[in-house]
């Protein structure tokens, strides 16, 4: 694509097409030679990249430079729901300049918990899926029983999973007596 005349914009749109959500990685490249997809741009064109949703009327997201000063193009990673629209929106970054010739590349890759990135769908993501640590084997956060902090559901928690201790190995208060006052 190109932004010619200066003030010019390009706006692409963007389609989750399948059931799953998806991480899209969004990135302008200079396509200018001795540049291409993968080269920073260095401070050859200047661009702006914002993430619309699919009305467009909310900006879901923006980046101006991929690299402060030594990369002034423009990348950001985005989770797409399955079936959502965004649309990218490009422009150059001070809206007083043309850029002959640029390429914006979109890589989609799945939302997998335990790869240490908070994906669309979960709540956390600890980089394993081992459950017993605070983020169950499915990204999603664990009440953890034992460990000394009452959470949740938890009508106690004495650091330890014992049973016949006055607190379960559940967290729940066992043979509790209550106490009556004259």
């Amino acid at each position: 694509a190109s932004i010619t005349p200066a003030g010019d914009e390009d706006v692409f749109k963007f389609t989750n097409s399948g059931s799953a959500p998806v991480m899209a990685r969004f990135d302008v490249w200079n396509m200018d030679d001795g540049y291409g997809i993968g080269v920073p741009c260095g401070d050859s064109i200047d661009t702006g990249l914002n993430i619309w949703d699919a009305s467009g009327t909310s900006r879901l997201q923006t980046n101006d430079d991929r690299g402060g000063g030594s990369d002034r193009c423009s990348g950001l990673t985005f989770a797409l729901a399955g079936g959502q629209t965004v649309y990218a929106h490009v422009v150059e970054f001070d809206d007083n300049s043309t850029i002959a010739s640029y390429a914006l590349a979109v890589t989609y890759s799945p939302v997998v918990c335990g790869d240490g990135m908070l994906g669309l769908g979960e709540q956390c993501d600890d980089s394993n899926t081992s459950n017993g640590d605070g983020c169950s084997s499915t990204c999603q956060v664990e009440v953890s029983c034992g460990d000394g902090v009452l959470d949740g559901a938890e009508q106690c928690d004495d650091s330890n999973t014992n049973n016949n201790d006055g607190c379960s190995s559940t967290c729940q208060l066992e043979d509790a007596v209550t106490e009556v006052e004259p």
